[in-house]
């Protein structure tokens, strides 16, 4: 008979058929044709056997293999038959199916942990107890940490090649655990066990959710949880590789704030202070200087008191709410106490200690001593109105490397805006122009200046268009600003609007309403194009 003969009869479901015939041919002639044959047969056969009967059965097919050879199909059919015959292979295979069920998770987990702690799971079946593991965590939805920890432990504890896809999604959940219960166990050290060399493109993605939010990759989950650990265990150091992966995520993600700060607060742990200190300068110019916590951290690190408390005053003059800023002021009182300045840190006393009570919060023991030694006629003074001198050091020091310019006061504007309160409040607008004729309007209190003559020359600074520093200068330094004296002449144009000249600088019209044509005046001038033009002038 033939090899299609019997084929036919076997798939017809006429099994025993097949068998007899497959076992005839192969009685009579032994070659590839015959083997197959009989080897199908054996193969649909075995489908219904157990023990001794399906190891009988799997021995014969494997015999029958060397003769049929190359065969990948063949191959694969008698490795699945083989593991049939593994130790509660069925049982392990009924339960990883389970465990695709979130409610059967958990259950199917303790169904092959009993088979594991007693010994009895083939390494082949560890595989399959790794996805239940992965699949009792994300299931769980307990406030068991103990729990999450042990499964951890388990999947650690298995001898398998570890799956791209798995060992990421464990990633996942080692992130997850460790964010809920910090220090439920050390995460620095399972990342090490981890291996970040096993970082997967998908580790690295950036999600949306519908609503157009960003979803942080486990990259960026994974950083920051470490970063938070090694800072608050004494003793942990970060690795060079997680470094790397570091500057890879800041490379990859330039413009994150958070994530360059991770690297400063870790050279900090380090002990690489003066790279710490120029990446927290890089940080505060990169957000404008609008987050109060970088220049805490960075007064932290500076030796000078002065700059300290300018530093510290920067954070304050940002609008962030008080149950934010303990540590901030707590910092400032600290160094204004130690430079005897009792009326200044008694009143960061007083915002510290009206804050923590009002929250019903203990005030920190070293802010109660401060107040039991600031003499007791000591009257507080309002901080508010220094903070924007103080400051001036820390622009100073940030933007000590940022382009300077020279400008000159060329407009004073005084508005009334509309307060939460119903009261009008006035604020102060100034212009200033350069050479080029370039104009800014600045509010000059917030560099702790009220008062200042048309034609006042400032050195300023800008970071991202934004003025970070202003200081006025001597004119002298100004070499297109002058002051001059001499006799008005007055013309009109042919629109009849009029213009005049005096010392060779040209007066436009509205600086003429309270001098007239031959009078003596004296004036400031700008030079713009070769031009020199009076923005100011009075009659002598």
């Amino acid at each position: 008979m033939s090899f299609r003969e019997v084929n036919a009869l076997r798939k017809s479901g006429d099994l025993e058929a097949a068998t007899a015939m497959a076992e005839h041919d192969i009685e009579q002639y032994r070659d590839e044709w015959s083997c197959k044959a009989l080897y199908w047969c054996l193969n649909d056969k075995a489908k219904q056997l157990e023990g001794n009967e399906l190891s009988e059965c799997i021995t014969r097919m494997r015999n029958l293999l060397t003769t049929i050879g190359d065969d990948d199909i063949a191959q694969s059919c008698l490795q699945r038959l083989e593991r049939r015959l593994i130790p509660h292979m069925a049982v392990v295979r009924q339960a990883a199916d389970s465990a695709k069920d979130p409610s059967q998770a958990h259950k199917a987990y303790k169904t092959i942990l009993s088979i594991y702690e007693a010994g009895e799971l083939d390494c082949s079946l560890q595989s399959d107890f790794a996805w239940v593991i992965y699949r009792a965590l994300h299931a769980d939805q307990s406030e068991n940490g103990e729990l999450r920890k042990e499964l951890l432990s388990k999947y650690r504890e298995l001898n398998i090649e570890r799956s791209p896809i798995l060992h990421s999604l464990i990633l996942g959940e080692a992130v997850r655990v460790e964010k809920a219960w910090p220090q439920m166990f050390m995460f620095t050290e399972f990342i090490e066990w981890w291996g970040l060399d096993n970082l997967t493109e998908d580790d690295w993605e950036q999600f949306k959710t519908n609503d157009g939010n960003k979803l942080l990759s486990r990259v960026e989950k994974m950083i920051y949880l470490y970063t938070k650990e090694v800072q608050s265990i004494s003793e942990i150091q970060p690795s060079a590789q997680f470094m790397e992966v570091l500057n890879k995520a800041i490379g990859k993600w330039s413009t994150d704030d958070n994530l360059i700060r991770c690297k400063a607060l870790l050279l900090t742990k380090q002990g690489d202070i003066d790279g710490a200190i120029e990446i927290y300068k890089r940080i505060i110019k990169l957000t404008s200087g609008q987050k109060y916590y970088l220049w805490s951290d960075l007064a932290a690190l500076v030796s000078d008191i002065d700059l300290k408390i300018g530093l510290l005053s920067k954070a304050l003059l940002l609008r962030v709410q008080e149950e934010f800023l303990g540590k901030v002021r707590t910092q400032l009182a600290q160094l204004l106490f130690d430079k005897r300045l009792y009326a200044n840190a008694l009143y960061e006393v007083q915002k510290i200690e009206e804050t923590y009570q009002s929250n019903g919060w203990n005030v920190p023991s070293n802010v109660r001593f401060i107040a039991q030694n600031i003499p007791t006629s000591t009257q507080s003074y309002n901080n508010t109105s220094v903070y924007p001198q103080w400051a001036q050091k820390a622009n100073e020091f940030i933007y000590t490397d940022s382009q300077s310019t020279h400008m000159v006061k060329v407009a004073h504007r005084e508005d009334y805006v509309m307060q939460a309160n119903g009261k009008n409040k006035k604020v102060i607008k100034w212009t200033l122009v350069d050479n080029h004729g370039e104009s800014i309007t600045i509010k000059p209190n917030k560099f702790n200046l009220y008062r200042a003559d048309i034609g006042t020359c400032f050195e300023v600074k800008k970071s991202d268009n934004q003025v970070i520093y202003l200081s006025a200068i001597d004119a002298e330094n100004v070499n297109w600003r002058k002051s001059f004296k001499g006799s008005l002449s007055v013309h009109t144009n042919k629109a009849g609007k009029p213009f005049g000249f005096a010392d060779d600088c040209y007066v436009p019209g509205n600086l003429l309403k309270q001098v007239k044509d031959g009078d003596r005046v004296a004036g400031v001038a700008i030079c713009t194009d070769g031009k020199w033009r009076c923005i100011y002038i009075r009659k002598l």
